[in-house]
C-alpha cells in the first residue's frame, strides 16, 4: 500500500505506522514527517521529531522551478468569421467576372445540375440554346454591382442599390446577382440578406403613387360624362312632351 506524504508530496510505501486512538499515524520514509490519517478528517502532517543534538537534519527537497517558455514573438491568432471571409471574396470577385455562375450550377436560375444534363431540372432551360448575352445585367447595374462588391460590408450601399433596382424595375436582375454570390460563397451573410430583401420587395404590395395623366380623360370621367349627357337628353325629352301636352 502506498500513500502520498502531505509534507514532501511524494508517494511512499506504508512501512512505518502506528495507531493512536482511532487514527493511523504514518511516518514518511523520505522526510520523516508523521501524517495522521483520520477516517473522518483529511490527512494532516505533523512536524518531524527534532534530530539529536549535533546531527544535521535532512534537507527538505525543494519544488522544481517553473518551466520558462522563451518568447518567440507575438502569438496572436486572428479569428476569421464568415463576414470577414465574405468581404474578402467579394472584393476579389469585383476584379474578375462576377456575373457568371460556378460550375455545376444552372447559368440562369443557379440551381444545381449534373454535367451530363442537357437542360436545367429546375427552370427547364436548354443549355445548348441559351445565349450568354441574355443573362448579362444592364450596364448601370453591372457597374453598380462591381462598386458594391468592393464595399461589400456596407449595409447602406446594399439598401441603396436595392431601391434603385426597384425604381428601375430591375429587381429580377439584381436578385440573380445575389444568387450568384451565394453560389460562390454560401455562407455570405450579405448575399443571403440581399436575396431575401429583393424577394420581399418584389412580392410586397406597393402603391407606386403615380399621378394620372391629366392630358387624357380617364375611364371614370368618360363614364360619368356619358351618364350626365344621357340624363340631359332624357330631361329635355320630358320637357318637350310636357310642353306639347299643354293647351
Amino acid at each position: 500500500m502506498k500513500l502520498v506524504c502531505p509534507a514532501c508530496e511524494r508517494l511512499v510505501e506504508l512501512e512505518q505506522f502506528r495507531l493512536d486512538g482511532g487514527s493511523l499515524v504514518v511516518t514518511c520514509g523520505r522526510c520523516g514527517v508523521e501524517s495522521r490519517v483520520d477516517p473522518k478528517q483529511p490527512p494532516r502532517a505533523e512536524p518531524a521529531p527534532p534530530p539529536p543534538a549535533g546531527e544535521v537534519p535532512p534537507a527538505r527537497p525543494s519544488p522544481p522551478p517553473p518551466r520558462l517558455v522563451p518568447f518567440t514573438g507575438p502569438n496572436v491568432v486572428t479569428l476569421r468569421t464568415a463576414s470577414v471571409t465574405a468581404v474578402e471574396k467579394a472584393a476579389e470577385a469585383a476584379d474578375s467576372n462576377p456575373f457568371t455562375a460556378p460550375e455545376g450550377c444552372c447559368p440562369r436560375c443557379l440551381a444545381k445540375r449534373s454535367p451530363q444534363a442537357a437542360n436545367c431540372p429546375s427552370c427547364g432551360v436548354v443549355f445548348a440554346q441559351l445565349a450568354p448575352a441574355t443573362l448579362e445585367p444592364p450596364l448601370w447595374l453591372a457597374d453598380a454591382w462591381r462598386a458594391l462588391l468592393k464595399t461589400w460590408g456596407d449595409d447602406v450601399q446594399h439598401e441603396l442599390l436595392r431601391y434603385r433596382a426597384f425604381e428601375l424595375e430591375e429587381l429580377a436582375a439584381l436578385g440573380r446577382l445575389y444568387r450568384i454570390r451565394l453560389a460562390w460563397a454560401p455562407e455570405d451573410p450579405w448575399a443571403q440578406k440581399g436575396r431575401d430583401e429583393v424577394l420581399r420587395l418584389a412580392t410586397a404590395p406597393v402603391d407606386l403613387g403615380k399621378p394620372p395623366d391629366r392630358g387624357r380623360p380617364t375611364l371614370r370621367y368618360v363614364v360619368i360624362g356619358g351618364f350626365v349627357a344621357f340624363a340631359v337628353v332624357v330631361l329635355l325629352s320630358l320637357v318637350r312632351v310636357v310642353l306639347k301636352s299643354l293647351p
